[in-house]
């Protein structure tokens, strides 16, 4: 199948080269080849040669216009032309060099700042610029302690204060960035109720004493020996500079050492990134504001970005310019989801979890290695250490570790009846005091011959229920695979396993996002002999469910040999215990068998899971699904049937080959390592 070029002109309208192409109607593109790299977020390169003469180019073909590649049946790559060298002889061919529009995210960068909490940026007041050094000013007298775990402002014992004098410590957030809110916890270390007041003055020139519309809200009671405060503040106009002041409201002599000792800071720059005085930034929102910000020809249709729960503690970690897929990178090291953007006319920014079920499947004739599979074991751990600082400067860590069953890579029976409804709604119930309607639809599903559609009844929540046996009798860890969407619109699906089918309350529950798109999920629990499991909504809304399956959670490699094999992974930047956890469980998911790497090429068309094809030429769009090799054996269970992701596609017209990287040698390891290196400091 042919490959045709799309060329937007710079009044938008699109142009098909060698048909529409006005005084170059006839050259149509030759030797077309595109490339997709999953670390580039999707579409990558793209060439093609157009046989004209290099002195008269057409003025669509220029850098910097969008540009589509179709193979008749849907876009299979998109972007922008950045080069088409040109020489002066007469019979040269132009070679097109594009794109994709991941470059995009490497175009424009910015200094902005979410949510600031390292005390370490913080410096005395009296080395601004204008501080007034006087004995009845920022008085020398007064004792400032920055670069620790805290930030100490007082005087020793004996020490003469006049009224009106005082210390702080100021952080400078830079020309392009301001805070809105600020929060601050300190302890009080002798009482000083009646001597001195504690502000936090939000001003915007480097000393706050200098600004006439700086903001000086402070605290004047509770300042009792042992106090510890945490006071916030929002400020009216938000501000670059932030003093916290210790100021003497009365003159007097210490009769001990005095003063405050701060042990956390933090600054909003924005007020919907603040609740209850701690982040809820997440990953989700500062994706879609950086595209926003910085990325004008990405779509602005966000709803594949799919919504994150974890609250960032500190971003971008440092101060400085960062380009927006640096930024994308770093928010998205604490969830390792796949970024891409899909190649369609405008692009739409995909924000998907990796996927564990594969789409694709090759078996014997279909395709070629063109380099050997890898199968290594260095990258296996079944401890993952993540060592950090939390906002304090203390050293902490976070520990997960894949804990061993008794039962080793065995896949448990099923024991689900009717698991892809190929027998009605056999087996399949709706919990007591839900009215959901059950039933099987056979137009509707992610694989033959039908699936499980649940319809909600007036007012209510949709809800399905299934029982059954695990045949194990002991109580073992386990693992549900399934798929689902929505009928329509965009909701949420809770999952809970308990001994019996009644609404989730216990601890194994599990919330996913879900789409009008059939998206795969799992989640692990632990059961025993008897079970049920509940597939809800909090509201009515529709749903389909399809391909339930149940495993036994399995060990990897390095326990079966009777290996222990831990991975310490410091983290420079300051985090918290919830967001140390979760870069460290990612890892750990990700390490628990060896990568599967190689290079194939196929050619023609490839086939889908569950039937049907589609041309080889759409593999480069795809980048990110799963792909089945059916004649090759899987190391880690002993079955027939290897899986792996598709890292990269290079298809080349002239050949009619798509050459594909699995897994490809930047294995998630690599990738983690970069990601920790965008969280630290610079």
């Amino acid at each position: 199948m042919s490959l045709t070029v799309e060329i937007q002109s710079r009044d938008g309208k699109w142009f098909k080269i060698g048909s529409q192409n006005e005084n170059r109607a006839g050259v149509y593109p030759e030797s077309i080849m595109i490339s997709s790299d999953l670390s580039e977020y999707g579409c990558l390169e793209a060439s093609f040669t157009l046989r004209m003469n290099p002195r008269w180019p057409s003025y669509l073909i220029e850098p910097f216009a969008p540009v589509v590649i179709s193979d008749g049946v849907a876009p299979v790559w998109s972007g922008r032309i950045i080069a088409l060298p040109t020489t002066f002889a007469d019979n040269s061919d132009v070679v097109v060099s594009c794109q994709g529009w991941g470059q995009h995210l490497k175009d424009d960068c910015t200094p902005r700042e979410w949510v600031i909490n390292d005390l370490s940026r913080w410096v005395d007041s009296r080395s601004m610029t204008g501080a007034d050094l006087s004995s009845a000013g920022d008085s020398q007298n007064w004792n400032v302690t920055t670069g620790g775990q805290n930030i100490v402002l007082g005087a020793q014992n004996g020490t003469v204060m006049a009224v009106n004098t005082r210390c702080g410590v100021t952080i400078d957030l830079g020309a392009d960035v301001k805070a809105q809110r600020v929060m601050m916890t300190y302890k009080v270390m002798v009482t000083i109720n009646t001597i001195c007041n504690v502000y936090m003055i939000g001003h915007d020139t480097p000393h706050w004493l200098n600004d006439a519309n700086r903001e000086t809200p402070y605290r004047t009671t509770g300042l009792t020996t042992g106090a510890v405060i945490t006071d916030a503040y929002t400020y009216t106009n938000p501000h670059r500079y932030v003093t916290i002041c210790l100021y003497a409201a009365n003159g007097f002599t210490a009769g001990s050492d005095f003063g405050i000792s701060v042990s956390s800071a933090i600054l909003f720059s924005d007020l919907n990134d603040e609740s209850g005085n701690a982040s809820i930034l997440k990953s989700s929102t500062i994706i879609q504001e950086v595209l926003a910000d910085i990325c004008p020809m990405i779509s602005k249709d966000y709803s594949r970005i799919s919504a994150t729960s974890l609250s960032i503690p500190n971003f971008p970690g440092s101060q400085g310019f960062r380009y927006a897929n640096e930024l994308i990178d770093q928010a998205n090291s604490y969830h390792g989801y796949i970024a891409r953007l899909t190649p369609d006319p405008v692009p739409i920014f995909e924000y998907a979890a990796l996927p564990t079920d594969y789409s694709y499947a090759l078996g014997n004739g279909e395709y070629t290695f063109l380099e050997p599979a890898s199968q290594d074991g260095r990258a296996i751990y079944d401890t993952v250490i993540s060592e950090f600082d939390d906002v304090a400067s203390n050293s902490r860590m976070a520990i997960t570790a894949n804990t061993p069953t008794s039962n080793r890579w065995v896949l448990a029976n099923n024991q689900l009846l009717n698991p892809s409804f190929t027998t009605n709604t056999a087996g399949w119930d709706v919990p007591p005091l839900n009215s959901s309607v059950l039933t099987r639809d056979t137009g509707v599903f992610q694989a033959t011959p039908a699936s499980l559609k649940v319809t909600a009844a007036s007012g209510t929540r949709a809800a399905v229920s299934v029982s059954g046996e695990s045949g194990d009798g002991i109580k073992l860890r386990h693992k549900i695979g399934f798929w689902a969407r929505t009928v329509s619109g965009s909701s949420q699906i809770t999952v809970s396993s308990n001994g019996s089918p009644v609404d989730p309350g216990g601890t194994n529950n599990k919330t996913f996002n879900i789409t009008t798109t059939f998206q795969y999920f799992e989640m692990e629990y632990t059961r025993n002999t008897n079970f049920s499991l509940l597939f809800w909504f909090t509201s009515a809304v529709d749903f389909y469910l399809d391909e339930v399956n149940i495993y036994k959670a399995q060990n990897n490699l390095v326990q079966m040999r009777g290996f222990r094999r831990t991975a310490l992974r410091p983290m420079e930047v300051k985090s918290n215990l919830a967001a140390a956890t979760q870069i460290s469980q990612l890892e750990l998911d990700s390490s628990q068998y060896p990568p599967f790497k190689g290079t194939i090429g196929v050619s023609g068309r490839i086939r889908t899971k569950g039937g049907g094809s589609i041309p080889v030429s759409q593999l480069p769009s795809r980048v990110g699904d799963a792909i089945l090799i059916e004649n090759m054996y899987d190391i880690n269970t002993g079955a027939l049937g290897r899986q792996g992701i598709i890292r990269t596609a290079t298809y080349t017209e002239d050949t009619g080959i798509c050459e594909i990287t699995i897994d490809d040698p930047k294995s998630f390891l690599d990738v983690l390592k970069a990601r920790l290196k965008l969280n630290t400091p610079a």
